[in-house]
């Protein structure tokens, strides 16, 4: 699931807090960094007069993203300029359409088709003059100007091993994304209701590793303690 931005759109679960069937693990949803994305787009270029907003209308999870992302940009004074791409010749056909309407930089939803076609539309963002950004630290490897979001890899690798580990004691794992306070990490009993009142322990934290780590000890501490 740590791959998917909407499980629940996806029809992948149930709910985040029950998922139903034989289905666990953590999500990188999170539609409310389109807006810190785009303030920081706003910094690298001040007096940007239109932003465009890069979307694949055929995956689920763009709703929410754009609704953050618009929201975002009226709040900034920016007009936005919503494009669809759902293959790579529309992709190229999107930033043919950014240049003629003179976008001023690029705010790129979270979508496997962007990710895998990096490369494509950095070379097409440095063709145009176009500042971007996207939500995957990959970006800027293959050639992008930035990128800002949370590390899929530490969900996959250090804190896997910690949600596999606490699954089979009896754990449930919710991690969440936070602007100002950073990671929470919060292990409630499998199949409890998730609230803070059933929460078995729980993390604040600046990484998902470190938040995931304190929430587990404090879980375990009080499992130890009762």
């Amino acid at each position: 699931m740590s791959l998917v931005n909407d499980p629940v759109g996806s029809g992948l679960v149930a709910s985040l807090a029950r998922p139903g069937g034989n289905v666990t693990g953590l999500t990188i949803m999170a539609p409310d960094l389109m807006a810190k994305r785009l303030e920081l787009l706003k910094e690298v270029v001040p007096k940007v007069s239109r932003v465009a907003l890069l979307q694949n209308p055929d995956n689920p999870a763009s709703a929410a993203q754009l609704r953050e992302a618009e929201a975002a940009a009226r709040a900034l004074r920016v007009p936005p300029q919503t494009l669809e791409a759902r293959n790579p010749q529309e992709i190229e056909g999107a930033f043919a359409a950014m240049i003629r309407e003179r976008a001023g930089a690029l705010l790129l939803l979270s979508d496997a088709i962007f990710f895998t076609q990096r490369r494509q539309i950095a070379e097409l963002a440095a063709k145009g003059r176009l500042p971007s950004i996207m939500g995957t630290f990959f970006y800027p490897d293959a050639g992008g100007l930035m990128a800002y979001g949370p590390n899929f890899l530490d969900l996959e690798s250090g804190i896997g091993r910690i949600a596999v580990g606490m699954a089979r004691q009896g754990y449930d794992l919710q991690l969440t994304r936070y602007n100002e306070r950073g990671w929470r990490a919060t292990f409630y009993m499998t199949g409890m209701e998730h609230s803070p009142t059933s929460a078995t322990g729980t993390g604040w934290e600046r990484t998902p590793w470190h938040a995931t780590q304190r929430a587990a000890w404090e879980a375990l501490r009080k499992a130890v303690d009762t």
